[in-house]
């Protein structure tokens, strides 16, 4: 996407240079009147999307394979990082424009209009931290119907595929997330959860983020009580060697390391050589990656891990650290702007009974009632306990 500043006496004139030098295709993203050594004068920005057309094939790339997460690449776009010159300012006007808007949908809305059985929800949800987009979005699709749930249009804006067999048939599964996130524990939690699901199941443990001591003897410390094969890679070479391991399990767990200060999540993979292990069995499906996220993190920063994890293979977000958070607006949120589906809730601590597959049930109770959905004997913010259960499913036909 190019986007450039256009500065002239009077908007006829920015115009005409606008449709010269981008085509009939630029889009106006913001006109503002400023002063120009005293005189008045026009500013527009303007963008022009200049990627490949969807469905062309990728230079270099092998087939016409979709790869995951390419039905949400679309709304990451905006948040990849720095791709051209003046890309930080450019997404400040933008966040400002939003807020802006923002602030004018709000005083449209007449909750009054809803059913009490509608407009308390969206109440609960604005006081949880909810953004104005999504309550305006829900507000909208309940304005036409008096007997409509809340949880009708709330299922559509966040998405929801439940940790298992059979809902992730991928062979590779990296998980990834900020220091500090509990990455490293979720990954070793979802193993727990394929292993109870199906105790059968043969799985190999990739550490890719072997720079910290002590999460590299975690993970090999679990992995051997458990009986889970365990093997390091931070290579090209190591990967390779990875995938040729691999052949013999039903399911590769990565644990990918955190990104740096400005590093994206593909200059990491590409670094790593992922795609080794990743894509070396397309019949069971190209590798993806989940990223942990926790609910304790501001909206701000929430947003920053998003722009800079954005990528091609990023499939889901594991939820972690539920039972430090104080509300749960910012899971709707993300789920809304990002496209990507809820894969599990983690909370408390230990590693059994403390993850559980992102069921809709479990996932708005949270939401709603502060209830966790572990089934760890643990004590919510509602006071009272709760319990879930896993369900068990088949093994996937891409098996050894």
């Amino acid at each position: 996407m190019r986007v450039k500043t256009y500065r002239g006496t009077d908007t006829r004139s920015v115009l005409a240079r606008i449709r010269s030098e981008l085509g009939p295709d630029a889009v106006i993203l913001s006109t503002r009147s400023c002063k120009d050594d005293g005189a008045n004068a026009c500013e527009i920005t303007a963008a022009l999307d200049d990627s490949p057309p969807a469905g062309k094939a990728r230079p270099g790339g092998a087939g016409t394979a979709e790869k995951p997460g390419d039905s949400i690449v679309t709304d990451l776009i905006g948040s990849q990082p720095p791709q051209f010159s003046g890309w930080e300012q450019w997404h400040r006007e933008w966040q400002s424009i939003k807020e802006h808007l923002s602030a004018l949908m709000k005083p449209q809305m007449d909750l009054a209009r809803l059913t009490p059985s509608q407009r308390m929800p969206l109440e609960y949800l604005e006081r949880e931290g909810v953004s104005t987009e999504v309550i305006a979005s829900l507000y909208r699709s309940l304005l036409h119907d008096r007997n409509a749930s809340v949880l009708a249009p709330l299922g559509k804006l966040t998405p929801m595929r439940p940790w298992s067999m059979e809902g992730w048939p991928q062979k590779v599964h990296g998980v990834t997330g900020p220091h500090g996130v509990g990455k490293t524990s979720s990954l070793i939690r979802m193993a727990f959860a394929l292993r109870h699901e199906d105790p059968t199941l043969k799985i190999l443990i990739v550490n890719a983020d072997t720079s910290k001591s002590a999460g590299r003897m975690l993970l090999r410390q679990y992995a051997e009580l458990a009986e889970f094969e365990y093997c390091e890679a931070s290579t090209g070479q190591e990967f390779m060697e990875a995938a040729a391991q691999a052949r013999s399990f039903h399911r590769v767990l990565v644990d990918l390391p955190a990104l740096a200060r400005g590093e994206s999540l593909d200059e990491v993979l590409n670094r790593l050589g992922f795609a080794a292990l990743a894509d070396a069995d397309p019949s069971c499906g190209h590798g993806v990656i989940h990223l942990a996220l926790s609910p304790v993190y501001g909206p701000e920063q929430i947003s920053a891990f998003t722009r800079s994890y954005a990528s091609e293979r990023l499939a889901g977000i594991v939820w972690t650290k539920l039972d430090e958070a104080f509300s749960f607006g910012s899971m709707v949120n993300t789920g809304e702007s990002t496209g990507l589906p809820t894969v599990a809730l983690s909370c408390g601590s230990g590693l059994r009974d403390t993850l559980a597959p992102a069921k809709p049930v479990d996932f708005w109770r949270l939401v709603f009632k502060h209830r966790l959905p572990c089934a760890e004997k643990t004590e919510d913010h509602a006071g009272v306990r709760d319990t879930a259960s896993t369900p068990r499913s088949k093994r996937s036909a891409c098996s050894s």
